[in-house]
């Protein structure tokens, strides 16, 4: 049975009997079945993993606009770490998407002062994900310049000393690998440099 659309409702056993001769083995074995169970009842319970699952449960009455907002809300009232929150806010923006007119309805339905926890929470969500975006932007330029500068002092002096490849990469500034690497220009020697 697809865990999407058929099986039981919640939690239940279920038994797999041997097909090639009846009665020789028996599977015992408990299911935990999503699609069917209601995602109202789910978003009343106190843990917050039920809020999560909710997303993948039958909406009842709601749309799915409305089924979406009303699982984030959930989250962004629950009593969570900032991070905690973010971790399922991102899963049930993973598993219930929306698209057409349900996302613009979504849209409105985040404009709806009552749903103002929500809005904020998805826009704490993209701002997160913007700031991880730029922070993987600056260190993949810093590695560059590291590469830039232990090159350009490779060319210079020959080989570059370990003690020496250990201090360039262990420097995070983009100001200093700049300074560092037009002083590379400059020296007589790597132990001009300072890095020794």
């Amino acid at each position: 049975m697809d865990k999407w659309t058929g099986g039981r409702a919640g939690l239940h056993r279920e038994v797999l009997t041997e097909v090639f001769e009846p009665g020789t083995a028996q599977f015992r074995y408990r299911v935990f079945s999503l699609s069917r169970c209601r995602a109202e009842d789910y978003l009343a319970a106190v843990e917050p993993l039920a809020w999560v699952l909710a997303a993948v449960m039958q909406p009842g009455k709601w749309r799915p606009a409305e089924h979406k907002v009303k699982c984030l809300k959930r989250i962004a009232s629950g009593d969570l770490t900032p991070g905690r929150r973010w971790q399922l806010s991102n899963w049930v923006r993973t598993y219930l998407q929306l698209t057409g007119r349900d996302a613009e309805e979504f849209q409105d339905l985040l404009n709806v002062p009552a749903n103002r926890e929500v809005k904020d929470m998805a826009l704490t969500w993209e701002e997160t994900l913007e700031e991880r975006a730029v922070e993987g932007e600056l260190k993949g330029r810093i590695e560059g310049m590291r590469q830039v500068v232990l090159r350009q002092l490779g060319r210079r002096f020959g080989a570059v000393p370990e003690k020496v490849r250990r201090r360039v990469e262990a420097i995070e500034s983009p100001e200093s690998l700049n300074e560092l690497a037009e002083r590379v220009l400059d020296a007589g020697s790597i132990d001009e440099m300072g890095l020794t």
